[in-house]
């Protein structure tokens, strides 16, 4: 089976999609639902209930989120930038 490379611009809007997908899923959580809002990662993880074996793959989604413009990552302190409505449309798309 054939690998299909995909463009830088393909892979920016896939990061974008999925910075998108992460933010509206902690959001269902309870958790960077408003703009100027902090927490620690572990207060931001106690809220959302996450349990403790997935603070590596929360810390890698943040970075996500960081580098998406949706909230400010600094050591331990997590500050929301960005609170982007959860649509409709988007919310159909992952079906």
């Amino acid at each position: 089976m054939a690998v299909i490379p995909l463009e830088a611009a393909a892979w920016q809007q896939f990061d974008a999609w999925l910075a998108r997908l992460l933010i509206t899923q902690l959001r269902t959580l309870g958790v960077l639902t408003d703009v100027g809002q902090s927490h620690s990662i572990q207060a931001l993880m106690a809220n959302a209930k996450i349990h403790p074996r997935f603070q590596r793959w929360l810390h890698e989604g943040l970075t996500i989120l960081a580098q998406n413009g949706h909230i400010h990552l600094q050591g331990d302190a997590v500050t929301v930038l960005a609170a982007p409505e959860v649509d409709d449309v988007f919310m159909a798309s992952l079906g």
